[in-house]
Order: structure tokens, then sequence, then C-alpha cells
């Protein structure tokens, strides 16, 4: 029995082995029948043929590329100076974006977080520019209230975009309460102006820049005075102030004018001592007192020696004889009537006194040479203290009387 199944199993081993070899040669005969029929064709449609795989092949490649960008939505279109500096922002944050002359594409995925950091770093989208509320079509039925309104409004975004050219503002709004003209009125309101404004991070203004501000205001609006423009930061920090009276506002400025003056005497000493002691060896304080108090001086000088006539007024009458005077024709005119009063004796041949009348006045005014001088001065300083510590222990306090 082990005989038999060896055998057949032999049997079998052999007739499988050559069935493997047929199939192999069958796929042989298969690929042998492609590669023929390639050859049979010719070189142009081979060409042909290699030229749409690879156009087939570049759709494909093509499609799964654009299906994997992101949507893309504007961000915003910007002018050339802003364009400049948001780019330089997405350049610096390593965010992608596409730009299509001066609108800027970003993912819509991502436009909350860069609106978010645009605004964290001052930058946002610039505003109308105001004339665009005086081009609109006001329409029929639009009351004077509401046109002056708008009118308004519309000077309002002028004037914060012209404020915004400046260098360190980032932001501007400004605000403007413009009473209604009233011709019947005896005492008239005046008009007065608040401007908001947003500096750039780091920056400040100086008093110099926020004067220039206010007088930008102040000669763009009719009747309104720079003295009623109030003027403040995001910070709430007052620049200006409109309401406040001539005293508060001259005690601010005089503050401000002995801060700089402190700071332009450390500068100074710190030029002195960093080339010699190093930076950061020493303690510079300086502590300045001014007194901005108003003197005006008057003075009046006359000279006795030199007297001068002011004014002369001479009057002189005389009158000599018995001559009538008077309206030519007029009973005054005429010589009284012979008398008949007998001569008295004793007075010769009768020969009266001849009339005469003399009469002079003369009024002198002087004056003693006077001369005026006025003058009108700021005291100034009075003391300046110096306070300087260095890293060995030495220091140095001094007063200086101005």
């Amino acid at each position: 029995m082990a005989t038999n199944q060896s055998t057949d199993l032999a049997l079998a081993d052999g007739q499988s082995v050559p069935g493997a070899g047929a199939d192999a040669d069958t796929q042989q005969e298969q690929k042998s029948g492609y590669f023929s029929a390639l050859s049979g064709v010719d070189m142009l449609r081979q060409i042909t043929l290699v030229i749409a795989l690879a156009i087939c092949l570049a759709i494909a490649i093509f499609i799964i590329i654009w299906a994997r960008q992101p949507d893309m939505r504007p961000l915003g279109q910007y002018p050339t100076e802003e364009l400049v500096q948001t780019l330089d922002f997405l350049d610096a944050q390593k965010i992608e974006y596409d730009l299509d002359g001066n609108t800027i594409m970003v993912a819509e995925s991502d436009y909350q977080d860069i609106k978010l950091r645009m605004a964290r770093d001052g930058f946002s989208q610039a505003p109308s520019s105001g004339t665009d509320i005086l081009m609109q079509d006001m329409g029929f039925g639009v009351s004077q209230r509401l046109e002056r309104e708008r009118l308004k409004h519309s000077r309002e975004q002028q004037l914060a975009r012209t404020i915004e050219e400046l260098q360190d503002i980032n932001r501007a709004k400004v605000l403007l309460a413009i009473p209604k003209e009233n011709v019947f009125a005896r005492r008239e309101k005046q008009p007065s102006a608040t401007v908001v404004l947003t500096l750039k991070r780091g920056r400040t203004l100086d008093s110099e820049e926020v004067d220039s501000i206010v007088d930008i205001v102040a000669s763009a609006v009719q009747g309104l005075t720079p003295a009623r423009v109030t003027v403040t930061d995001q910070n709430g920090r007052l620049l200006n102030s409109g309401s406040q009276d001539s005293l508060a506002a001259r005690s601010r400025k005089e503050y401000e004018i002995e801060r700089k003056r402190e700071q332009e005497y450390l500068e100074k000493i710190d030029s002195i001592m960093i080339p010699v002691v190093g930076l950061g060896k020493y303690t510079a304080q300086v502590d300045l007192t001014m007194d901005f108090s108003a003197v005006e001086e008057t003075q009046k000088r006359f000279n006795p020696d030199l007297p001068a006539v002011r004014s002369e007024t001479t009057f002189e009458e005389n009158n000599v004889g018995g001559l009538a005077v008077g309206i030519p024709g007029a009973l005054t005119n005429q010589p009284p009537v012979n008398s008949n009063i007998p001569e008295v004796a004793g007075q010769g041949n009768g020969s009266g006194t001849t009339p005469s009348r003399v009469h002079k006045e003369a009024t002198r005014n002087y004056e003693l040479d006077y001369f005026g001088d006025r003058t009108g001065y700021l005291s100034g300083n009075r003391y300046l203290h110096h306070y300087l510590g260095t890293s060995a222990g030495y220091a140095s306090i001094r007063s200086i009387p101005y």
C-alpha cells in the first residue's frame, strides 16, 4: 500500500510540473504579444500616445494640487504705503498670501486670525476718505437737518484722513460740534471739536505736533478757535484741552516745559559720563525748578533842563480915538445931537480927552522832556539741582541758582 501511494504522489508531482511551465509560457506569450503590437504601431502614433498620457498625468496632478489649496478671501485693498507695511507684517508672521494689484488674498480659514493679529499690531483697513459721502445721491425728501449732518460727517472724515497722514498717527477720529446759525440770537454759540488719536506702537507726540493738529482742525472749521479743540490719545492722555481755563492750560504747559528741559540736561550728562565711566555704571538725576512769573517794567524819565513849549496863545487888542463903529446905517452910527448945556468955566478952549483902549493876553504851556520804556519778560530758571552717583560710590549734588 505504501508503494502504491508513493507512486501516485510521484505521478501527481510529475503531472504538476508540466502544468506550471505551461502557465509561465502563456504569460510570456501575452507580454510578447503586447510588445509586438506596440512595435507594430508607427512612430507618429507612439509619440501621440505618449503625449496624451503625459497630458492626462499633468491634469491629474493639477486637480490634486488644486483640491488641496485652501479657499482664498480678500483681506483688503490698501494704498501703496499701507500695502508695503502690510506685506512686511505678513512676511514677518510667515503667512501665505496672494497679491492681486493692491488687493491681498489670504486663506479663508485664517482670515479671522490674521485680522486679529493685525489689529493687535495697529494695522487696520483704511476707511473712506469722506468725499464718497458728498458724491452720494441724497434723493428727494431729505430734510435740511439730515443734509447738514451728512456734510458735517464728511468734513469729519476728511479731517481724520488728513491727520492720519502724519508720521506718528495710525488712526484718527474727529467729532465736530457746529451749532446752527441764528441771526436773531443775542449771543451766538461757538463751535468745538474733539480729536481722538491712535498712535503707532512706541510713538509719542510732542507739544509742537499737538499744536499742529489743533491748528489743522481749527483752520478747517469756520469760527472755531484753537482754545476749543480737545485732543486725546488712545490711552486717555489729554494732549490739548478745549474746556480747561487758561490758568490750568498754562500750568500744564509749564510742567511739560520743565520735564523737557530736565530730559535735555540728562542727555547732556549721559553724553559726558558714558565715555568716561561706561554705560550703566552711574546714576544721574536732574531736578529743575523754573519760575514762569511774568515781569513787566514801565519807566518814565523827565529832563527838566530841556523844557519844550507844548502850546502858546497870544491875543492883543488896541482901540485909539472915538470913532464910531457899528453897522452902517444904524442909529448908533450917527453922532449925538448938540445939547444946550452951558460950558463950564475954567476949561479953556474946551478940548476933551482922547479915548483909547489896549488889551493884551498871552498863554504859554511848557512840558518837560519825557521818555517812556515798557518791557515785559519771563523771569526764567531759578534753581537747577544735579544728582550724580557712580559705581565707585562717588556722589555729586549741586544747586545752581539762575
